[in-house]
């Protein structure tokens, strides 16, 4: 799979873009004002209409720690028809700059 991306922190929320060969959006996640459980998700993912709305395109998960000891978000949007699972890592220390990869069960 040939995905990329990255997201910056602004206040709470993340904003930035993930692209493929198939779609190129850009995305915000917002902190998930209704969770509740520990199984709901800890961010909302928005990404813009053509005319500028917001629309809910999925959710992430996190922040967990990888092997290697990053910082990462488990993400799963939905574009277009595609159907999209990639983590956003950051680094050990510093998780206002995230790097979209391919989702890998180990982040």
């Amino acid at each position: 799979m040939s995905i990329t991306g990255e997201l910056k922190q602004n206040g709470e929320q993340f904003e930035g873009y993930i692209a493929d060969l198939l779609f190129d959006a850009d995305i915000a996640l917002r902190p998930n004002q209704r969770k509740d459980n520990d199984a709901q998700p800890d961010f909302l993912v928005f990404a813009k209409s053509p005319r500028g709305r917001d629309i809910p395109v999925g959710a992430a998960w996190g922040f967990n720690t990888s092997q290697a000891g990053n910082q990462f978000l488990s993400l799963t949007v939905s574009i277009g028809s595609v159907d999209t699972r990639v983590n956003a890592v950051g680094q050990a220390d510093n998780v206002s700059h995230l790097r979209i990869i391919p989702f890998a069960s180990n982040g």
